[in-house]
C-alpha cells in the first residue's frame, strides 16, 4: 500500500507522527510506503503548533518530519520537498500496482484541485481530505473501487473548491498566506487522530468508513454525515 501525506503543518505534522509510531510495532509495516509532501520552510511562527524545534528552523518541513520519524521511530518515509501544483507532480509520484491513500493536509484549494483529479483519473483509490479553522472543521474520505466511487471527495460536498480562480501556494503573495485562518493545536491534533483512524480501517480492509466527519474539537464533538451519491454511467 502506497500513503502520500500532503502537508507536513499542523495537522499533517501531528498525523506523521502518530502514524510512524503506529507502523514501528505493527505488522503493516512492511506492507506500507509512506512518502511526505510539502515545499514548505519551517519558521518559527510554526513551533507553537506543529511539531518541529527549534533545530528544525530553515528546513523543509517534509524532510524535517522524515528526518525525525526515522530518528525516534525508526521508520523510513519517504519525502518530497515540493509544494504540489500539478497534476502530473502525483501522476509520477503514484506506484502502479499498489493500492494508494492519499491524505491531504493542506489549506490550498487549488492544491485540492489537483488532488480531485487525481481521484478522479484513478480506478482505484482512497482520498482522505481535512480542513480546519480555529476549532472546528470536516475530514471526507473519499473512496473509489475499480472505478464505483463509494463515497465522494471533498469537491461533492464543497463544489466552491473547483473554483479555477484559486490560486496555488506559489502564486499567493506572503500577505496573502498570512491572510490564512489561524488554527488551535487541540483541533489539529483532532483532524490528524480523524485521518488517522479511517486510515488504519482502510489498511485493515474496512471500506465502510467513507463520509464526511464534521468535528468541534472544543466542545469534543465528531459526526458522521453522509451524501447520496451516484457514480455518472461510463
Amino acid at each position: 500500500m502506497q500513503v502520500l501525506i500532503i502537508g507536513c503543518g499542523g495537522t499533517g505534522s501531528a498525523l506523521i507522527k502518530e502514524f510512524a509510531r503506529y507502523l514501528s510495532n505493527k505488522k503493516h509495516n512492511n506492507d506500507v510506503s509512506v512518502t511526505l509532501i510539502d515545499g514548505d520552510i519551517i519558521e518559527e511562527k510554526n513551533l507553537d503548533r506543529q511539531a518541529f524545534t527549534v533545530s528544525d528552523l530553515n528546513h523543509n518541513k517534509a524532510e524535517a518530519m522524515a528526518f525525525a520519524v526515522k530518528e525516534v521511530f525508526d521508520v523510513d518515509f519517504y519525502h518530497y520537498p515540493y509544494y504540489i501544483t500539478r497534476v502530473e507532480q502525483m501522476e509520477d509520484l503514484l506506484r502502479k500496482g499498489n493500492g494508494t491513500i492519499i491524505i491531504g493536509c493542506v489549506d490550498n484549494h487549488h492544491c485540492r484541485q489537483v488532488l480531485h483529479q487525481i481521484f478522479e483519473e484513478q480506478s482505484s483509490i482512497v482520498y482522505i481530505d481535512a480542513a480546519n479553522e480555529y476549532q472546528t472543521g470536516e475530514v471526507v474520505v473519499a473512496i473509489k473501487v475499480n472505478g464505483i466511487v463509494l463515497s465522494p471527495d471533498r469537491a461533492a460536498y464543497f463544489p466552491e473548491i473547483l473554483d479555477k480562480r484559486q490560486k496555488s501556494v506559489e502564486e499567493l503573495s506572503c500577505e496573502e498566506m498570512n491572510q490564512s485562518s489561524p488554527q488551535h493545536i487541540v483541533t489539529n491534533m483532532l483532524a490528524a487522530n480523524i485521518c488517522l483512524a479511517q486510515m488504519l480501517n482502510i489498511l485493515d480492509g474496512d471500506f465502510s468508513c467513507g463520509g464526511i466527519y464534521y468535528f468541534d474539537a472544543f466542545k469534543s464533538d465528531i459526526h458522521k454525515g453522509c451524501l447520496l451519491y451516484t457514480s455518472p454511467s461510463p
